[in-house]
């Protein structure tokens, strides 16, 4: 059955059954967004699918991390850990795991710039909200968002529920975190954390504060945010798929990085924002500037022998610098009859540069006694040099053509330009290479929402969306110095939904139904032994998420999602071992085909509160030949707290059950696969001003 005639069935027999359970009681006000359209709009009348995550449901589950915070929502995957790290996560939207296939914004400002999410740095301190858009956001953000958008929204400044907090936990954890308003405009934010994991020499050290103020500056209002960032990360390592499964010749937690791994990540980020009122509407013009350096040391299992005298794995020394540069230039003004339009420029800069000293050396299968990363002999040398500029001019428009009926319409005008050099060094011999690619194309996108029912706080709104984005070529900042650019990914979407909202607001359900289909897609592969990225062929996506938000009686509250994704492979030939071998009609590798959750939140503003969640991963395929299969795994959450005055305690545990299935693929080591981290319980205790 196609996605539009799913779309339709769900629509109408929702419509017919659902009105007949309506019930009385207190209404909820509208939860608005700003990702989809950069000004503030109710999300039900908004043709696509977005989710928001307030501070208090964040606090009342005990969600400190990313993970945590969108477990619940439909249709995404948050996989801790990775090649960046245990600080860092890798999401994924709509079955499409990529590590830069979706777009982070903080605050209004994509986070990463114009290179990948910079996730290991990001701030779950002092959360507003979180708003999660499913699909591209090809006129607003342009051609570094594809497959979703994870916006993070902290208070604004002044306005930080003050708190001083604390606590710890397994394996030797510990944190402190704290908010202070300086002022009626002005605050002051911290979080710092010590991780440990189950995984050998594994974690991670993290210090982040940032300054927010704002003034009254003629006659508008300016903004400014300085972020200062450390995390200091002591990696661990993936497992090696022998054949059909994970090998069983190396431990569970073993370490395999040479002795003195490290990820120690430096950023530096001012945001700085003007907005006021003209004769032509409101003026907003936005711009940021960040600098990050990365001391680097790990290395890879390369092979499963366990002899000293034969080196088994591939390491590599890397110093990174990275400078973003984001200005964004927008006016923007409400029709007479309902709804608003926008236009505006924007400019997204990235110089992103790489030194690494490459080596192999021997670990032993057990991780016991590594080589020391100061006692290896160098064999090649690589050197890389990227730089990009998006520039991009948008114009939009959200028109209500009746009370019930609303269009949002826009076009993006894309110039993208990237020059990238890089030179190797084997033996004294130098090999350099360059290559440089420049792009002009139009993007957008066209929905419409169509109100059939009100009745008080009840409604039913149907929507439907089209989208046409691309996105540049990924760089990975590995230790080759691939010099040549690959291909743009380009993507056309469709979405159908029904947003339905009954008991006065008490009970929300949202379906959707989505149609994806790529092409170029960017893709790991392993070159002589070396990490590097090619395009693939054709990725066709489809699939149905269900979310639901029910407020009951007796101060309980339950979410729960569902999600069933298809991700097949169109035309799209790779060698394997030297052998030619069509992909079509595969499954993407670690695509579920169904994601379940459900959480349940009890004594909602009550003293004593506390939360469960029960999450569920369907069957994934390890590799793209389909030959190895991961089985399904479930895994608990859960929480309690108590408020007394103005301290509140809290104990929160992540998976509980202890389960350790595969849950990402690394991009560096060739078929190895990060763990689920064990089993995690914290202490946090906080006193509120």
């Amino acid at each position: 059955m196609c996605v539009r005639r799913l779309a339709l069935c769900v629509a109408v027999s929702t419509v017919l059954t659902l009105p007949a359970f309506a019930q009385s009681g207190p209404a909820e006000l509208d939860q608005v967004q700003v990702t989809a359209t950069r000004v503030e709009e109710s999300v039900d009348r908004v043709p696509a699918s977005i989710s928001v995550i307030t501070a208090e449901e964040l606090r009342q589950r005990g969600a400190r991390t990313l993970t945590q915070a969108l477990s619940l929502v439909a249709g995404v995957e948050v996989s801790p850990g990775g090649d960046g790290g245990p600080a860092g996560s890798v999401p994924a939207f709509m079955g499409l795991r990529e590590f830069d296939a979706f777009l982070l914004v903080v605050d209004g400002i994509p986070y990463g710039g114009a290179f990948n999410p910079q996730l290991t740095t990001l701030d779950m301190n002092n959360v507003e909200r979180i708003e999660v858009m499913r699909g591209a956001a090809p006129v607003t953000f342009g051609a570094t968002s594809f497959v979703g958008v994870i916006h993070v929204i902290h208070f604004a400044a002044g306005q930080a529920p003050e708190q001083v907090a604390g606590g710890f936990g397994s394996h030797g954890s510990s944190h402190a975190r704290g908010a202070l308003n300086l002022g009626e405009r002005s605050s002051l934010t911290f979080n710092a954390e010590h991780r440990g994991l189950a995984d050998d020499d594994a974690g991670y050290d993290s210090l982040l504060t940032q300054f927010r103020g704002a003034a009254e500056i003629a006659d508008g209002d300016a903004t400014l945010d300085v972020a200062l960032s450390r995390v200091a990360q002591d990696p661990n390592s993936p497992h090696t798929r022998q054949g059909a499964r994970l090998t069983t010749l190396t431990p569970l937690d073993a370490n395999h990085n040479p002795a003195g791994a490290e990820i120690e990540e430096r950023r530096v980020q001012i945001n700085g924002s003007y907005a006021r009122e003209t004769g032509f509407g409101d003026l907003l013009a936005t711009g940021a500037v960040a600098r990050t350096t990365t001391d680097l040391r790990r290395g890879f299992l390369s092979g499963l022998g366990n002899d000293p005298a034969t080196p088994n794995a591939a390491g590599y020394d890397q110093e990174r610098e990275i400078t973003d540069v984001y200005l964004n230039l927008q006016l923007s003004d409400a029709f007479e009859g309902g709804g608003h339009w926008a236009v505006g420029a924007d400019y997204l800069a990235g110089k992103g540069e790489q030194e690494s000293a490459n080596y192999r050396y021997f670990a032993p299968l057990s991780g016991a006694s590594r080589a020391n990363v100061n006692a290896v002999a160098i064999d090649e040398f690589t050197e890389l040099e990227d730089e990009r500029q998006f520039l991009g001019v948008y114009a939009q428009a959200d028109w209500s053509v009746t009370e019930t009926f609303d269009v949002l319409a826009g076009v993006r005008a894309n110039f993208t330009d990237e020059d990238r050099e890089g030179e190797e060094e084997i033996d004294g011999v130098d090999t350099p290479a360059s290559d440089s690619r420049e792009e002009s194309r139009l993007t957008g996108h066209v929905g419409a929402s169509w109100r059939v029912y009100e009745d008080g706080g009840d409604s039913v709104t149907l929507f439907a969306d089209y989208r046409n984005s691309f996105k540049p070529a990924a760089i990975d900042f590995g230790p080759e110095a691939e010099a040549d650019i690959l291909k743009s990914e380009e993507a056309e979407a469709w979405e159908f939904g029904i947003k339905q909202r009954w008991w006065d607001g008490r009970f929300d359900l949202d379906l959707t139904a989505y149609q994806l289909d790529f092409k170029n897609l960017v893709v790991p592969q392993n070159i002589d032994g070396r990490p590097g990225l090619t395009n693939a062929g054709e990725l066709n996506l489809d699939g149905y998420e269900a979310e639901l938000h029910w407020h009951l009686p007796a101060h309980v509250g339950v979410i729960a999602s569902w999600a069933h994704h298809t991700a097949e492979f169109g035309d799209y030939e790779r060698l394997f071992d030297g052998v030619p071998t069509q992909l079509r009609g595969n499954t993407q590798e670690l695509t579920p085909r169904d994601l379940r959750a459900v959480g349940v939140i009890v004594g909602e503003g009550e003293a004593l509160h506390a939360s469960l969640q029960y999450s569920y991963v369907g069957e994934r395929f390890l590799n793209k030949r389909n030959t190895a299969k991961a089985g399904d795994y479930e895994t608990f959450d859960a929480s309690i707290g108590y408020d007394h005055g103005h301290w509140s305690l809290q104990l929160i545990g992540a998976n509980l059950r202890d389960k350790r299935p595969p849950i990402s693929e690394s991009e560096l080591g060739d078929s190895q696969y990060y763990l689920l981290p064990g089993r995690h319980i914290e202490a946090d205790i906080a006193y509120h001003f």
